[in-house]
């Protein structure tokens, strides 16, 4: 039987100032965010009555967080803008890299800039660049002049679509996403090089494809306690999580699905997208209305509901804080320590 605990998460609204590239203002949500379990073993994850904090607003579409853990701030990216931001709580919002994800003059209608980060086993960061089509990496500590160097461009000699979400497994290989949403006409657009939309295997730096058959693959994270590779497909008509077994030679097995969203579009904001792992063993998903929450087998446990369309989200290093980007917002919600 459902079992459903209700409980709202009052919006409580960081003002900052702004630097002059900065966004000029939070806007405030006025419908309040709530939580709704679904199963008799509540997590013991959000307490009832935290806030769900709007940390800035004013982007076009708030991406790819990842927690920089020796600098206590988070970095994440405004895709249309061709920004990254970084956020602390001692400097608020502040540019971090522009360009990011697309350096040429020519003026373009596509989601140029970048996308998906993510800190490799040495610390640097990884970038997904929609508009250069390729991933590339940033030393850390990072260089004051945002200087990077080419970890891919292509597979079997043609260049990726848009490579879009990145994630990396117990040993450090990467896997990574690669949808259409960079080329201005998508899968119509006359400069795409392959003919599907990828899922990736990134091993020194070279990419295996390991799944051609998705229409909008997206967020994908890897499970470290399953050991398991979960993509998110973006595809308005086939709205689903999928789960797949990493075998020890680096390719999938065992496809399936963990939820299926497609009936919640439409009625609800959003697309299954980015995903984070928590270390007490929970899975938590963008989806259509929020951020729907699993266990690591894929049973699914509550939602997050939020009035705007979430794209992803990541964890602090402690894993007190839930941050979320969200179309035009930068949210956090506490966690239970």
């Amino acid at each position: 039987m459902k079992n459903t605990l209700l409980f709202s998460l009052f919006s409580c609204f960081c003002l900052f100032r702004c630097t002059p590239s900065a966004p000029e203002k939070v806007v405030d949500i006025k419908s309040g965010p709530s939580v709704e379990w679904y199963s008799t073993d509540v997590p013991n994850l959000i307490k009832e009555g935290n806030a769900i904090q709007t940390l800035a607003s004013g982007f076009q579409w708030s991406e790819g967080p990842v927690w920089i853990k020796e600098e206590q701030r988070l970095l994440f990216t405004d895709v249309p803008n061709n920004v990254i931001y970084s956020w602390s709580a001692q400097d608020s919002i502040t540019v971090f890299m522009k360009p990011s994800g697309y350096f040429d003059t020519v003026p373009t209608n596509r989601e140029m800039g970048a996308n998906g980060l993510l800190r490799d086993d040495l610390g640097n960061l990884l970038i997904c660049q929609h508009g250069e089509r390729r991933i590339a990496m940033m030393p850390y500590p990072f260089p004051e002049d945002r200087n990077t160097a080419v970890v891919v461009t292509s597979y079997n000699g043609k260049r990726f679509n848009s490579p879009n979400d990145i994630t990396k497994d117990n040993d450090g290989v990467l896997y990574f996403t690669d949808p259409p949403y960079g080329l201005e006409k998508q899968e119509e657009d006359s400069t795409k090089d392959l003919s599907f939309q990828g899922v990736f295997r990134l091993y020194k730096n070279i990419a295996t494809l390991l799944i051609d058959s998705l229409s909008r693959p997206n967020g994908v994270l890897f499970i470290p306690e399953t050991k398991e590779l979960w993509v998110s497909n973006s595809d308005p008509h086939k709205a689903i999580i999928y789960k797949y077994t990493v075998q020890p030679d680096g390719k999938l097995s065992n496809g399936k699905i963990v939820f299926d969203a497609t009936a919640l579009v439409g009625s609800n904001k959003g697309l299954p997208d980015g995903m984070a792992y928590h270390t007490k063993g929970y899975v938590f998903c963008t989806g259509p209305g929020g951020i729907f929450v699993f266990d690591v087998k894929g049973v699914l446990l509550g939602k997050i509901h939020l009035p705007v369309a979430t794209s992803n989200v990541t964890l602090d290093d402690t894993e007190n804080f839930l941050f979320i980007t969200a179309h035009m917002h930068l949210m956090r919600v506490s966690l239970v320590p």
